[in-house]
């Protein structure tokens, strides 16, 4: 499975992939991390640098905020995929889908049909 991301939208889906596994499915994983960090231009047009470091958050900046950068297709296994789709449904149902896995909740859910229109609250 195919999908097109956000640079922005890459950093944050790394953090959905999986770190412990089977060893075949660590494979998948490998070669999926790899497509989604940042490649060497794009460190170089945005110059991240880290500001401060908790337990279970880093937060980050990045020096041109403006920049257009294309994006970047990955290509998911499809045990990989059906994983986080997995996981972003069970935090949308659980009312605890974070402002920063929206789009990532189109792309992976909604797109694939899964999802049923709910009703305007």
């Amino acid at each position: 499975m195919k999908i097109k991301l956000t640079v922005f939208e890459r950093l944050v889906t790394s953090g959905l992939v999986p770190s412990k596994s089977s060893y075949y499915e660590q494979e998948a994983i490998r070669r999926t991390s790899e497509s989604l960090s940042l490649s060497m231009e794009e460190h170089k047009l945005f110059k991240p640098y880290i500001i401060s470091e908790a337990e279970d958050r880093l937060n980050a900046r990045w020096s041109e905020v403006n920049l257009v950068i294309p994006e970047k297709e990955v290509e998911f296994s499809d045990w990989l995929f059906d994983k986080i789709k997995d996981d972003l449904k069970k935090d949308s149902d659980a009312e605890n889908l974070t402002m920063d896995k929206h789009t990532l909740y189109e792309k992976f859910v909604r797109k694939s049909g899964e999802d049923e229109d709910e009703p305007d609250k």
